[in-house]
């Protein structure tokens, strides 16, 4: 009896790799990315992050604890 963990993983790595592929693919196409944000709000912002757009992730959290001290 199998349990089917291969084909669990297989189908998550597929999305994985086609969500992937469609946030490159957005990066770089303005029109691509307007109609992502359209459909799914905050898709822009995750790009900005992934692509480290607006400085790394790492520099925002920071400015925002350094924020909360003053």
């Amino acid at each position: 009896e199998k349990s089917g963990g291969g084909k669990g993983i297989l189908l998550l790595g597929s999305i994985t790799l086609g969500a992937v592929g469609i946030l490159a693919l957005a990066k770089n196409n303005s029109d691509i990315r307007s109609q992502l944000e359209e459909w799914l709000p905050g898709t822009d912002k995750t790009i900005k992050i992934i692509f480290q757009e607006e400085g790394s992730y790492f520099d925002q959290i920071r400015e925002f604890f350094e924020n909360l001290k003053q």
